[in-house]
C-alpha cells in the first residue's frame, strides 16, 4: 500500500508564523509566513496570509504538482 505522501492527491505544507518586532514602537509588528515541503525541504517566504492561500491555491489545483 503506498503512502500517502507518495499518493498524487496528497500535499503536505509544514507553515511556519513569526512576528517581527518594530524598532519604532509606533508601528504595528509585523507578522511573516513560511511554508515548507517537508518532503523536497523546499521554503517559500510570504508576508502576509492572502499571498500563502494563494500560493496553496495555485500548487493544489496544478496538476502538475
Amino acid at each position: 500500500m503506498a503512502k500517502a505522501q507518495d499518493r498524487p492527491d496528497y500535499r503536505s505544507f509544514v507553515l511556519v508564523c513569526w512576528q517581527e518586532r518594530s524598532q519604532d514602537a509606533a508601528e504595528n509588528n509585523l507578522w511573516r509566513y513560511r511554508l515548507e515541503d517537508p518532503h523536497s525541504g523546499m521554503r517559500w517566504g510570504f508576508v502576509n496570509l492572502l499571498e500563502v492561500a494563494e500560493f496553496l491555491h495555485l500548487k493544489l489545483t496544478d496538476s502538475q504538482g
